[in-house]
């Protein structure tokens, strides 16, 4: 969908037209600002509308699959942002356990799983690497996510990613 400078009105006019559909957002020129407020709407991907036909196609594959498709600045952008979020409730939050006996809590594979998606890989890459099935890679995330209390891939990631810096 492209858009003008009304942009933070369009995520409430097409999600109560269509709440089922997820959208990609395209800008003339992208900015961090407005695509963080769209994806906080509900947006599903993010890009600049000038985007190749091979890149949009494989954009429309990936939010179909239930992901984000976003460019690196914003989505490093985002993650910072959610950690900070993140960091600020688990302060107040005494009673959780630390991050690290979460992930302590993980076997060798589920580990190696997890660095993976904080690496950003997919599943069907996870899977190629570890030479296993995507089934199996989603066996694995769902103990991953009931172990660590991580509720999807990006709140995952940002637990690896936080431990390891």
């Amino acid at each position: 969908m492209l858009f003008n400078e009304h942009y933070r009105q369009i995520p409430d006019l097409l999600s109560n037209k269509y709440p089922q559909a997820a959208f990609i957002f395209f800008a003339q020129k992208p900015s961090e600002d407005e695509g963080l407020f769209l994806i906080s709407q509900g947006g599903r991907g993010y890009c600049n509308r000038y985007i190749s036909a091979e890149l949009l196609i494989k954009a429309v594959e990936v939010v179909r699959m239930g992901e984000v498709w976003l460019g690196h600045k914003l989505l490093f952008k985002l993650m910072e942002n959610i950690a900070r979020l993140n960091n600020a409730s688990h302060a107040v939050a005494d009673s959780q356990q630390p991050k690290n006996a979460r992930l302590a809590q993980l076997t060798e594979r589920e580990s190696e799983i997890a660095g993976l998606i904080g690496d950003g890989a997919s599943n069907k890459v996870i899977a190629q690497k570890l030479d296993i099935t995507e089934r199996t890679v989603k066996a694995h995330l769902s103990s991953i996510f009931r172990k660590t209390g991580a509720s999807d891939r990006l709140q995952l990631g940002l637990l690896i990613n936080i431990r390891q810096h």
